[in-house]
């Protein structure tokens, strides 16, 4: 019974902490704040501020990522030596973000609230889209929601364990990039999956990363 309690408490307190690192990467995104016109006319000096913001918060994440592996790692995340294996799971990642982009138009979505977004900044201030769209928020997001969220909530190397990781991962993600639960909600939750499960099999978070920003690449320039 003390033992639930204290997996109960854990994952209550771990839970609080997870989404208070989302609420603060929502305060990183500096050019939400402001109107398009404000964008439009002062895009450089706001990608600077937003650049740094985000620079700070790599850095904490980063610091307690490593310090999170360093106190409890039963899956062996760490910095891997590029092999083969991983270069071939990298490039099975890449053919399924290209099947699954092709998800949105057989279910018959031709855009979402996030797309949107994203296309409106493409027409204001593209510069601050493809440096801080393509390049900061995949290794910030990959840091939340795969590498942090994995050393919270996946405690031991189980395949059923990281099943359930993976899945739950994906949709908190999903969740991120649209609030309501339909099937827009399930193809972002799907795009987390891929990324979850490219990070649970390699190990190493960079490929995550790197796999996030040729998806948002692609987003930037072959727009819905």
């Amino acid at each position: 019974m003390n033992k639930v309690l204290y997996v109960i408490k854990l994952t209550f307190r771990r839970s609080l902490l997870f989404f208070g690192l989302v609420l603060l990467y929502g305060f990183t995104d500096f050019h939400a704040f402001f109107t398009i016109r404000k964008l439009q006319k002062d895009q450089y000096e706001i990608m600077i501020i937003e650049l740094l913001l985000d620079v700070l918060l790599i850095y904490f994440l980063n610091w307690l990522y490593r310090h999170q592996i360093e106190q409890e790692n039963p899956n062996g995340f760490a910095r891997k030596p590029l092999t083969i294996r991983t270069v071939l799971l990298f490039f099975l990642g890449i053919i399924c973000l290209i099947v699954y982009s092709q998800l949105w138009s057989f279910f018959g979505i031709t855009s979402t609230k996030n797309q949107e977004t994203m296309n409106m900044f493409l027409r204001s201030a593209p510069l601050l889209v493809y440096v801080v769209g393509i390049l900061m928020a995949p290794i910030i997001e990959e840091f939340i929601f795969r590498g942090i969220f994995f050393n919270f909530f996946l405690h031991d190397s189980k395949p059923l364990s990281k099943v359930i990781v993976v899945l739950a991962s994906g949709c908190v993600f999903g969740f991120l990039h649209e609030p309501r639960f339909d099937v827009s909600w399930l193809l972002y939750s799907i795009m987390g999956w891929i990324f979850g499960s490219v990070y649970i099999i390699t190990k190493d978070l960079r490929y995550s990363i790197v796999l996030h920003m040729f998806n948002n690449a692609m987003a930037a320039v072959f727009p819905m």
